[in-house]
């Protein structure tokens, strides 16, 4: 017979053995080493369930989804599960469901795990409730309710500050920053990203570093700052390919090639889409196959490029239907109508604005689509009323440019909102009324000064200037009967849309 002592001190040693492997798995996702994770915990023999949990991390992170669900939902269906496992499994269901972009089910296994979590031990009780909130932001975050998300996220982080982890910290506060820049509150956004680096330097977190990195390249892309958003844009790939995370890293490289384009550097943009493009069909991840696919046929569009860009409407076909997700129909209809509105013909145009306007109106969490609809739909009438010369096209016009307006207000964003607003002003002046003119651009001026963002109120108020200058100009062809034409082409309009469409989208 062995001795109880005996049993005991094995029992301690595969204890100890179990929490020593959890702590080195944990280090390993922290710094983002997901394929050296999915290789440690393969060569463990007796694999509890914390670090199935874990694994159900790894694979996600990787973008396995698949295998994750499957590994998931063996935990909650083992009856011998304890209440504390099976609270974490339900919320990582959630955040995989939150990924595939299944965001009622989220909110149902959220529902499912709180009830679980209210009922367990504090030690459990803090971590849980932890990845709780982040998962629930996420949610609001994509239903677009950013105060709800941005209260989920704060208590995330009185969460951490109350259980002193620096990893659930620096989370957290990416996640904040996420939700300010969205809020348009850019000043307040970097802040927050640069806190989250200085944390994740300290405790070599490279996960939420890299994070900060590629969302502060993000935030100044939306300051029209392309040059610095590349420069933080290449520090998150060098770290992400040191991670070895080959979806993260062509999710990095597909945004270069998306800024590569904004700095008018065209070959490199191409090359780089179609790169990450090829990937993502090897990884079977359409959807951010189909985004990119869609930044191509807007490029090609752009170099007045019609066969590529019909050439890229059908490969974005294929991922749609390999994928039919919300997001994928929606970018496969806009891509239909946005090669018709480039053709000459004018049933082609005609077609174009009827979808145009489908799309404009639908109801879709995904605000881009109504926006670059509206804008399109603008730059029709725009045409039809150089062609036709009837007022009531031109207020057509001008009213699509308050329905900008009013949804850059609610998607809280600012540089949008101000676009908006100028393409009014510059409408209202074809349209001859001078003192709504001056309206427009004094509410403009009330908005960037509100906001005291040096860099886009430099780029803003040159627009301004701008178009102050071509008040007189338009005074000046009208008092001499200068055909409409050329006093749209003195207005720069069409460019000018063009230039909203390329710095937003």
């Amino acid at each position: 017979m062995i001795p109880i002592r005996k049993i005991l001190y094995r029992i301690n040693q595969m204890y100890l053995l179990i929490l020593l492997s959890n702590a080195e798995l944990e280090k390993l996702i922290n710094q983002g080493l997901y394929n050296e994770a999915l290789d440690f915990v393969s060569k463990i023999d007796n694999i509890d369930s914390k670090l199935k949990l874990l694994k159900v991390e790894i694979f996600r992170e990787l973008g396995e989804y698949q295998h994750a669900i499957e590994l998931v939902q063996s935990i909650l269906s083992d009856k011998s599960t304890e209440e504390n496992i099976r609270a974490g499994a339900l919320v990582e269901l959630a955040y995989l469901n939150y990924r595939l972009e299944n965001f009622d089910e989220v909110s149902k296994l959220l529902i499912q795990s709180d009830l679980i979590i209210e009922n367990i031990g504090l030690e459990n009780y803090f971590p849980l409730k932890f990845k709780y909130h982040c998962v629930q932001g996420n949610n609001y975050w994509k239903l677009s309710k950013l105060e709800f998300a941005l209260r989920s996220y704060k208590e995330s982080l009185r969460l951490a500050e109350n259980t002193q982890n620096d990893i659930f910290r620096a989370q957290a506060l990416n996640a904040i920053g996420n939700i300010n820049q969205q809020m348009g509150k850019f000043n307040e956004a970097i802040s927050f990203y640069l806190r989250c680096i200085s944390i994740s330097e300290k405790i070599d977190a490279r996960k939420y570093l890299v994070y900060s990195y590629g969302n502060l390249g993000e935030t100044y892309r939306l300051l029209y700052e392309f040059d610095l958003a590349k420069e933080y844009l290449e520090l998150a790939l060098k770290l992400y390919q040191e991670m070895s995370n080959k979806v993260i890293i062509a999710v990095i490289q597909g945004n270069l090639a998306v800024i590569d384009y904004k700095l008018n550097e065209i070959d490199s943009a191409i090359k780089g889409l179609n790169d990450v493009i090829n990937i993502f069909e090897k990884y079977n991840n359409f959807t951010y196959a189909s985004e990119y696919s869609f930044h191509l046929i807007m490029i090609y569009l752009n170099q007045k490029k019609a066969d590529l860009a019909l050439e890229e409407y059908r490969r974005i076909s294929k991922f749609t239907e390999k994928q039919p997700t919300e997001i994928n129909n929606l970018r496969l209809r806009l891509s239909n109508a946005l090669i018709k509105k480039h053709k000459n013909q004018l049933i082609d145009k005609a077609e174009a604005q009827k979808e145009l306007i489908e799309l404009a109106n639908s109801e879709t969490i995904y605000f881009e689509f109504n926006v670059l609809s509206l804008i399109h739909l603008c730059d029709l009438y725009l045409e039809e009323y150089q062609i036709y010369n009837q007022p009531e096209v031109l207020d057509k016009a001008i009213t699509i440019t308050n329905r900008i307006y009013n949804l850059a207000i609610l998607e809280n964003s600012f540089s949008l909102n101000i676009e908006a607003l100028l393409l009014k002003a510059k409408l209202l002046l074809i349209q001859g009324e001078i003192s709504l003119v001056d309206n427009a651009l004094k509410k403009a001026e009330v908005e960037i000064k509100r906001r005291r963002i040096p860099s886009l109120e430099s780029k803003i108020l040159e627009e301004q200037t701008n178009l102050v200058r071509q008040i007189k100009q338009w005074v000046d062809l009208s008092s001499k009967s200068e055909p409409l034409r050329k006093r749209i082409d003195e207005q720069e309009l069409n460019s000018y849309i063009e230039k909203i469409i390329k710095r937003h989208f």
